[in-house]
């Protein structure tokens, strides 16, 4: 009888160990996607990335296991009650399947920025241009917009602020039902003049089995700031109530820096340029691998510091203090060209608890104060610049040859850029109102090969250089760029038929646009994700955001209440719209040419714009005739003068050279 009590008591304390080791085992799964990290130009910002996920887990002291790729199967996800998809961009058509079961059978998804908006292989999973994971988020992907102030902040729910290190934002537009967590605020912290359906930047599905945050919240940049740890700590008990936050989140010391080794040089020109930075010049430091120099104004070497030192500035209203010196300009060197500056610059007062921006640039970082704007800028080898420019404007994975092609044209935009002296302070600014340029954020092996391969090599037009725009997608046919712009005509930007089969439809007419829109073509573009498109916004939603963008469009104040009606009023041989008619309640305007992209993003050039100007719209109205909605149905993403990137990607894949491809874009000109 002891013999069978003892075993009894054996037994249970098994069972006991066996209920206490799995209530001990993770609830949180963590997906790092190695299709994420293969389709990312520059590894080293995806592992490090990754870290600020784990560093936020062990803050919040919430255990967690990390998931791969492989390992998005149900069985496998069923262990878990919480899955977190950080910025998880690629994920396979039957991953997304899994992961909506697990949904399905009551686990929760917590997931930030790009994540599902592509499959394994980096490319459209869905008709639309849309997260897989679209219905699960309770939200469809509307735009990327990356142009300052927006994203400064979050404002949640429970009117907290929280500032964003990143200035990056995701738009979204919601499904009936989901719930807004947070929505996006300025820099100056004032909330954005958008509709509240199309500017939430935490939601949360109709479920409430899924929590969305339109910008990877994890992000080092982000995430430093322990205000955002404890808010992704909220959003996570908020869908696991059995996760405790700790009341005070631990300083983790100053931001891990990615770390690069050495770099590759790139080409052996040694024409330099200078590339303004987008950032707000504030304090922060300067650091690298390797030893480097800082001079003063005069160019004298004042400091000389050792590897890894961290370098301090600030700025004021005299100029800068660098390491305890004055002065209106300072230059930090790199002594050894295979190792980059790494510079943070933090927000706010400068704490190093704020959220913070972040970049590795090449050779010299200058520190330039003129007319009361401190101002950062990169200095460099202009092949070193066209290596980070080529990879940003296009995928690095595109074909060779379309990579080949995207560099000619940034040197000469490049070039041309140096020789128009259209700055005071800089020969080129970083943003897409020039060439979209992050220093190694995304330079890649592929962009510095093309730079290689096409060393020195420039498009002219009688001898001089040609003016070279450029742009995603065109939709199957480009413009004239008189058309486009109110400018002169250029015997090379004409409009070219993107393929190798005549246009039979009328594209001056709706009728006709709409016609070639919804019939397949065989465009060289077709591949884009943004090849056809369609948007659609209540009139409310119009109401809102034309009294935004309107009075910044037409220089004067503009009141009204109600959208009546929005129509084509003049449209180019081409298909493009040249001139949109929109009724109020009070008067009638009229937006011309590339503008009219600028209604939808404030009335400010940038990425968070209509996606082109070749559309038709369907208006939808009630039985009295008012107006309730209207759809755009469009194709094509950008102004649709020049080259067409997807369409030199389409044609790189059917076997033309990069010489052919400029040749089909700007016919006329010369490669020289």
């Amino acid at each position: 009888m002891k013999i069978q009590f003892r075993y009894l008591i054996i037994l249970a304390s098994f069972f006991f160990l066996m209920i206490h080791g799995a209530l001990a085992e993770p609830s949180v799964a963590v997906l790092e996607s190695e299709s994420t990290r293969r389709f990312t130009p520059n590894e080293i910002f995806n592992h490090w990335e990754m870290d600020g996920v784990f560093d936020t887990l062990k803050n919040l002291q919430i255990p967690y296991q990390v998931l791969h790729d492989n390992d998005l199967i149900f069985s496998a996800l069923s262990n878990y009650r919480l899955l977190i998809l950080p910025n998880s961009k690629d994920i396979s058509p039957e991953g997304v399947k899994a992961i909506e079961a697990f949904a399905e059978k009551g686990g929760k998804v917590f997931a930030t920025g790009f994540s599902s908006y592509r499959n394994e292989q980096d490319q459209p999973a869905t008709e639309k241009n849309n997260f897989q994971l679209s219905n699960l988020f309770g939200a469809d992907y509307l735009r990327f917009n990356t142009i300052e102030p927006s994203a400064g902040a979050i404002r949640t729910a429970d009117s907290d602020t929280i500032v964003l290190g990143r200035n990056t934002a995701i738009q979204v537009h919601l499904h009936p039902g989901t719930l807004v967590l947070g929505e996006w605020l300025n820099d100056d912290l004032k909330k954005r003049s958008f509709p509240v359906t199309l500017d939430a930047a935490i939601v949360e599905n109709s479920s409430k089995n899924s929590i969305y945050a339109g910008e990877n919240l994890f992000a080092p940049e982000n995430s430093n700031n322990p205000q955002v740890k404890k808010l992704i700590g909220s959003l996570l008990n908020r869908l696991l109530p059995s996760i405790q936050i700790p009341q005070e989140i631990p300083f983790s010391g100053y931001p891990k820096l990615p770390e690069f080794g050495t770099i590759p040089l790139v080409g052996n020109s040694k024409t330099t340029i200078e590339v303004g930075l987008p950032f707000q010049v504030g304090s922060g430091f300067v650091t690298s691998e390797s030893r480097f120099s800082v001079l003063d104004a005069a160019k004298h070497v004042v400091l000389s510091p050792r590897k890894d030192s961290m370098i301090a500035f600030s700025s004021n209203e005299d100029g800068f203090i660098v390491a305890g010196r004055h002065g209106n300009r300072f230059y930090f060197r790199a002594r050894d060209l295979k190792y980059p500056l790494k510079i943070v610059l933090w927000h706010g007062d400068g704490s190093p608890l704020a959220p913070f921006k972040f970049g590795a640039f090449r050779d010299t970082l200058i520190l330039k104060r003129s007319e009361d704007n401190p101002t950062l800028v990169n200095q460099l080898y202009l092949q070193s610049y066209l290596a980070g420019v080529v990879s940003h404007e296009v995928p690095f994975h595109f074909h060779r040859e379309a990579l080949k092609a995207m560099a000619v044209v940034a040197r000469t935009f490049a070039l041309k850029e140096i020789k128009g002296k259209k700055f005071s302070d800089y020969d080129i600014c970083a943003t897409v109102a020039c060439q979209a340029y992050e220093g190694l954020a995304y330079e890649a092996p592929s962009s510095r090969e093309a730079v290689e391969a096409t060393e020195n090599k420039t498009l002219t037009y009688h001898g001089n250089l040609a003016e070279l725009p450029y742009y995603a997608t065109c939709g199957g046919i480009t413009e004239d760029i008189e058309k486009a712009w109110n400018l002169s005509p250029v015997p090379y930007l004409r409009s070219v038929v993107d393929g190798e089969e005549p246009i039979h439809e009328n594209l001056s007419s709706d009728s006709g646009v709409e016609t070639f829109l919804s019939t397949p073509q065989n465009s060289f573009c077709k591949a884009s994700s943004r090849y056809r498109w369609r948007e659609t916004y209540s009139a409310e939603e119009l109401a809102a955001l034309f009294k935004v963008s309107l009075p910044v469009l037409l220089k004067r104040s503009v009141d009204f209440s109600t959208i009546k009606s929005m129509e084509v009023s003049g449209r180019t041989p081409h298909g493009r719209v040249t001139s949109l008619k929109i009724v109020t309640d009070r008067e009638t305007v009229t937006i011309g040419k590339d503008q009219i992209r600028w209604l939808f993003s404030g009335g400010q050039i940038g990425l968070g714009g209509l996606q082109s100007t070749f559309f038709v719209l369907l208006p939808e109205r009630d039985s009295d005739g008012t107006l309730l909605s209207v759809t755009i149905l469009g194709g094509g993403w950008g102004h649709g003068v020049g080259l067409c990137q997807f369409g030199a990607e389409g044609m790189a894949a059917q076997g033309y050279t990069y010489e052919k491809i400029l040749s089909h874009y700007f016919p006329g000109t010369s490669l020289k």
